[in-house]
């Protein structure tokens, strides 16, 4: 069986029983001796709550380990009589649909400009973070899941970019821990709503 007529088939399986998008490619370089790398799209205005066209079925699908998702995938390969052998699944590509709601839109620009206030405004041990960095944006949205075992569910991680004007002294590690990011958080939540489903990192 080809590979357009399996995705045929996937597809119309996993929208049918999960409203979800999954459909293979061919693997570039046959790594490990699979021929196809799975993929599954996802859809912010469907999977976040926050949004108008939410879905709880949706959100479910994802709201799950990624050993989990990757077996609901796997079992309709099974039914619709696929030999998933040749399928990649310990990797499975989750990519974001590149239409993005206005919610997600909103939320993110209003974040990194809050974000961008904090940094204008705040001292962190002596350390004045206006003086180290500036513009802070976001380089790409990504889906993240398997982290319910930590009891962290599935969400969006918005990864951010900064003009670093420190020398090159100003790193990710330092934005990240918890010393300068636990108080931003305080701050943000002084200032908006913040969507547990949306999270981010400074790349």
């Amino acid at each position: 069986m080809d590979i357009h007529t399996i995705n045929k088939g996937l597809d119309k399986f996993m929208r049918r029983v999960y409203g979800v998008d999954v459909y293979l490619t061919e693997s570039p370089n046959k790594f490990g001796g699979y021929k196809y790398l799975l993929n599954i799209l996802l859809f912010p205005s469907k999977f976040l709550k926050g949004s108008p066209e939410y879905s709880e079925k949706y959100h479910n699908f994802f709201d799950k380990t990624q050993y989990e998702i990757v077996n609901d995938v796997f079992r309709a390969l099974k039914y619709l009589g696929i030999d998933s052998k040749d399928i990649e699944g310990d990797s499975p590509r989750l990519r974001i649909s590149s239409d993005l709601p206005e919610y997600l839109q909103t939320y993110s620009k209003e974040l990194v400009s809050n974000i961008n206030k904090f940094i204008e405004t705040e001292t962190i041990d002596g350390i004045s973070l206006s003086d180290k960095m500036s513009n802070v944006r976001i380089a790409t949205m990504i889906p993240s899941v398997d982290y319910k075992h930590e009891g962290y569910g599935s969400h969006i991680l918005l990864r951010l970019d900064y003009d670093d004007t420190s020398d090159g002294h100003m790193n990710s590690n330092f934005l990240n821990d918890s010393f300068v990011r636990d108080p931003m958080i305080d701050y943000l939540k002084t200032k908006m709503n913040l969507d547990p489903q949306i999270d981010f990192w400074f790349e």
